[in-house]
């Protein structure tokens, strides 16, 4: 599978949800590379600012490998934190729901998902966005690994769409069950 497959597969699954593919940029600060941004905007509440929500899913890829622990995966999440927040300012919504797609060249084993648990479970305080999905994808094993949060309301779909049309094709490794 390539970076065009894959965006092929989540391009009618986030626009069905109503969702609209920008494109991707490279940053050196922070060093990532947005392969396409999916957004869609959310009304919550009837107060004219307040009341206003994105919805953001990215593609991205490091712009270098970082170790396979679950520090790289909190800098991953990090880092699409700070270019979503650089992208929407505060007056087109609020709050920004993340749903993070990082490909890696780093094998997925059965510790990645705890490790990615631990890096979206951790506080992102500095930024005006709220972790719902980190999904790593290794495009050579055609594996993932992922962790997901539930939004207000169940507002946000886009971390639940793309594990599961993601799931249909690619591998997911477990942690074996204890005997």
């Amino acid at each position: 599978m390539t970076d065009e497959n894959l965006l092929e597969l989540l391009d009618p699954v986030l626009r069905s949800g109503g969702a609209r593919a920008e494109p991707g940029e490279d940053y050196r600060r922070p060093p990532i590379e947005i392969l396409r941004y999916y957004r869609r905007e959310l009304r919550w509440n009837r107060v004219p600012i307040l009341g206003r929500a994105l919805s953001v899913a990215l593609v991205s890829r490091p712009m270098q490998e970082d170790d396979t622990g679950g520090s790289s995966y909190l800098r991953l999440l990090e880092r699409s934190a700070m270019v979503v927040g650089m992208r929407y300012s505060p007056w087109q919504a609020a709050t920004i729901g993340l749903t993070v797609v990082g490909l890696t060249t780093a094998p997925i084993g059965p510790e990645t998902e705890a490790n990615l648990d631990r890096a979206l479970g951790s506080s992102l305080r500095r930024y005006r966005v709220v972790p719902l999905g980190l999904i790593v994808v290794n495009l050579a094993q055609e594996t993932l690994a992922f962790a997901l949060r539930a939004g207000p309301d169940r507002l946000f779909s886009e971390p639940v769409a793309i594990a599961d049309a993601l799931g249909d094709r690619l591998r997911r490794l477990v942690d074996p069950f204890p005997l």
